[in-house]
């Protein structure tokens, strides 16, 4: 008894379609169609990202403006973070060596301060009242570079001499020519 072939089985026959697969399957339909689409004002098929009336979608827009939106925000949140400035390191520890050596004669200034009347504006500040002969306070300056996690300042950078006729740093602000920096570094342009 031989079982009979059951449709979709290797007997060379394709399993039903729907109608309009089985005319699309004809060029003449095919183009048929396209005409009477045509005609008809049917919508061409609408590629990804665009609307039915030929914009762009709302997240193609939105995917769009990503990155300046970004930007802006990165740029709004550094504009509210305050710059740092940073004092050297080593004028920092040479005025804590100064206070501490000089405590005796600062604490005499503040004494001779202390009997100003109110309202003087020399008020706060005991320097000028140190006595004669004591050495001024070394000068706590903004830090340049860091330089293995200290700041530093122009003259304390280490390997730079601070002997006279050491050359100075030259800090490019702006466009400068080649020749111009040749000349700052006291050197002829080539």
């Amino acid at each position: 008894m031989a079982s009979e072939p059951q449709p979709g089985e290797d007997d060379g026959e394709q399993p039903p379609q729907g109608i309009e697969e089985i005319l699309l399957e004809s060029p003449e339909i095919r183009q048929l169609a396209a005409e009477m689409n045509e005609k008809l004002g049917a919508p061409a098929p609408v590629p990804p990202g665009f609307s039915p009336n030929g914009g762009k979608t709302h997240m193609v827009m939105l995917l769009e403006q990503l990155p300046q939106m970004l930007f802006q925000a990165v740029a709004q949140a550094l504009q509210q973070v305050p710059a740092q400035r940073f004092k050297c390191d080593t004028c920092v520890a040479l005025r804590i060596a100064w206070v501490t050596t000089h405590q005796a004669e600062l604490q005499a200034a503040g004494e001779a301060m202390a009997g100003l009347p109110p309202g003087d504006p020399r008020q706060g500040n005991p320097l000028p009242f140190l006595p004669e002969g004591t050495p001024p306070p070394p000068n706590v300056f903004d830090g340049m570079v860091m330089v293995g996690g200290s700041v530093k300042c122009a003259d304390h950078i280490p390997g730079v001499s601070t002997q006279p006729g050491r050359k100075e740093f030259l800090i490019a602000n702006g466009p400068l020519s080649s020749a111009l920096i040749a000349e700052a570094m006291g050197q002829r342009a080539a």
